[in-house]
């Protein structure tokens, strides 16, 4: 299978947001697939992908790079999205399922998305007016508390 990005397990980075609903706000992926399942042949095994790029961007300060942040942020008021990219380099047979998961540090009652976008962003350069549109596959992780893993 050759090299795409995808989503993410567990990031070094966790997730958060501030006071404001998430119920808008958007977790970017390059492509849905952290925790996959390979089918080579006849039996199936797991493999646990790590980002090989994340940032955020925020409509608070449009020009600004977060590439270089120990953490991950969603909200709505102002817009923050995540971008999230993974390898699948090295990866045969069929993938069957991928889950996404995220380590947050505050709770949400309205939880956040995932969508798909273009891979057209690097780490250190993505800004929110550079950031590439909202894509398809919109994915919830409902309502979660601080502290834990919430999967997607």
């Amino acid at each position: 299978m050759p090299a795409s990005p995808v989503a993410l397990v567990r990031p070094r980075r966790p997730v958060r947001r501030a006071a404001a609903a998430v119920a808008a706000a958007t977790l970017l992926a390059a492509a849905l697939i952290p925790v996959l399942l390979a089918r080579p042949a006849a039996a199936s095994s797991t493999i646990t992908l790590n980002p090989t790029a994340d940032a955020y961007v925020s409509s608070a300060k449009p020009t600004t790079n977060y590439g270089t942040s120990t953490s991950l942020r969603v909200d709505a008021s102002p817009i923050v999205r995540s971008y999230l990219r993974f390898s699948l380099s090295g990866i045969s047979g069929t993938i069957s399922k991928a889950v996404l998961t995220l380590h947050s540090t505050s709770s949400s009652s309205t939880g956040y998305y995932v969508h798909l976008t273009s891979t057209g962003w690097g780490e250190k350069t993505i800004t929110y007016n550079n950031a590439p549109a909202v894509g398809s596959g919109n994915l919830a992780s409902g309502k979660f508390a601080s502290g834990v893993d919430v999967s997607t």
